[in-house]
């Protein structure tokens, strides 16, 4: 896995955002609650989204390099680190019930 420090950016609503590439593919997490933290710039006053963005992106550098896992938006595909086996079976049980539940609607 290559991966690169995170950026701290700011788009055009003032919401303050991380980007970082794992193996050349971009990824932004606005927050940390998909690895479990509950770190929020945006939750702050503007003047201190850019330093909380900061310590957003050492938490999040530091948990991928400790190999914590990182699914894809939305999804149970694996980005980063390593699923344990009771994780493995929990998503091969939803994705054929996602994919029934899309045939009946």
């Amino acid at each position: 896995m290559t991966l690169r420090f995170p950026k701290v950016h700011v788009d055009s609503k003032q919401q303050v955002f991380i980007s970082f590439y794992i193996n050349e593919k971009r990824y932004r997490l606005y927050n940390g609650k998909r690895i479990g933290s509950s770190t929020d710039p945006n939750s702050y006053p503007i003047d201190q989204r850019q330093s909380i963005g900061k310590v957003l992106a050492t938490v999040i550098y530091s948990y991928l390099l400790l190999g914590g896992i990182l699914t894809n938006y939305r999804s149970t595909e694996v980005v980063s680190g390593k699923l344990s086996d009771l994780e493995y079976l929990k998503r091969d049980i939803r994705e054929p019930l996602r994919y029934i539940e899309e045939l009946v609607h």
